[in-house]
């Protein structure tokens, strides 16, 4: 009996489709799309250099868009319209803990995912030199920023007023609508203090007036201050930083809050995309490094730095630093233990909304806040 050889030559022909499907799938994409801050801010500066070493190096093009605030930013990635957000620690915390804003009914926990650990940066409160305000036990009174719908700088300067003694009642707010407007504010006149990092446009800008620029200092040994800080910005720690805004005019030296930058994504955002992006930037450090003064932090040892990082990494992320050889067991453990955190909170989350609903809360608001935080330290997983 003889068999037909037509079968096998399609089951064959199907094979080599299905493989040839497969590498289809897994080809380097042409372009990504990156929500970033404002133009003019530091992470727009540094997004724009290292999308332009990813091009050069790979071939790779970044459509970056501009994002006032924090749900700005998430949104586009969370849709999928975009594939990943820049952004601080601080906007990660809140996300992925459903914190602030995030507490609202359409948001809750996140499952955001590293994309690429970016270097330490300093963030600081400032005023222009002819405020009077001189520290933050001078801010009563004064006229203190807050962004709506950007929880990261609304926590960061209610914790900056927390830090002086004061709470929100004990100042004038001003509500800005983004980062960009509040800083030019401060510039102008119009507002006293307000949040950035050391080295961004704006400030630069400040310290370029007549009037000059002032940073808070965040003495180390005031301990109660910090206490009560910590409240509002449990994601940071601090440091001294060496560069910064009117150094070269003679500002004095500071304490600042210190933590570190990323590329965010969603679980959901297809592997191949951000493997081939995140080799984009390992491969193009000596590219992008001395476009921006922090993005000389922004190394293969930062890539798999674990200090300040209480997030899971992105797939992609991980096979890329596997094949660096520098993905080790260390990393393993914390990646499984921040995926376990991640599924208590969602697991809690969905507590909350119940508990909400039977002591007559509505999910989002200041009692039901208050009820998601104490949850969530109880449990052990708010940092």
């Amino acid at each position: 009996m003889r068999l037909s050889l037509k079968p096998l030559a399609i089951i064959a022909a199907l094979a080599v489709m299905a493989i040839s499907a497969q590498g289809a799938l897994a080809e380097k994409p042409k372009s990504v799309a990156l929500v970033s801050w404002g133009v003019g801010g530091m992470f727009y500066s540094m997004s724009s250099a290292v999308a332009d070493g990813v091009k050069k190096v790979s071939g790779i093009k970044t459509n970056i868009i501009p994002s006032s605030n924090d749900t700005g930013r998430l949104l586009p990635v969370k849709t999928g319209e975009a594939q990943m957000f820049i952004a601080a620690g601080s906007t990660g915390w809140l996300g992925t803990r459903g914190a602030g804003i995030f507490s609202q009914p359409q948001w809750g926990p996140q499952r955001l995912r590293i994309a690429w650990r970016g270097g330490a940066y300093y963030t600081a409160f400032w005023t222009r030199g002819d405020s009077g305000i001189n520290s933050l036990k001078d801010v009563k009174g004064k006229r203190v920023g807050q962004v709506p719908g950007s929880p990261t700088l609304n926590w960061l300067l209610q914790g900056a007023v927390a830090f002086g003694g004061y709470n929100l009642d004990q100042v004038q707010v001003v509500n800005l609508s983004g980062y960009g407007p509040a800083c030019k504010a401060v510039i102008q006149g119009a507002l006293d203090l307000f949040v950035s990092s050391t080295t961004s446009g704006y400030v630069r800008e400040c310290a370029a007036k007549p009037a000059g620029i002032r940073w808070m200092d965040l003495d180390p040994a005031d301990k109660d201050g910090w206490q009560r800080l910590w409240s509002f910005v449990p994601w940071a720690g601090y440091g001294s930083p060496e560069i910064y805004a009117g150094k070269d005019k003679g500002v004095k030296p500071f304490t600042a809050l210190k933590y570190a930058a990323f590329f965010w994504s969603y679980d959901n955002i297809d592997a191949d995309t951000i493997y081939y992006y995140a080799k984009g930037i390992w491969d193009s450090y000596d590219i992008y490094k001395d476009k921006h003064p922090r993005l000389a932090g922004w190394d293969h040892r930062a890539a798999a730095d674990l200090s300040t990082c209480m997030f899971p990494f992105h797939p992609g992320l991980i096979r890329l630093l596997k094949e660096k050889g520098v993905w080790t067991d260390k990393h393993e453990a914390f990646q499984k233990a921040q995926l376990k955190k991640e599924e208590e909170r969602f697991a809690l989350w969905d507590q909350a909304k119940a508990d909400a609903g039977k002591k007559g809360m509505k999910v989002g608001d200041d009692a039901f806040q208050k009820m998601w935080k104490e949850m969530l330290i109880a449990k052990g997983v708010y940092r």
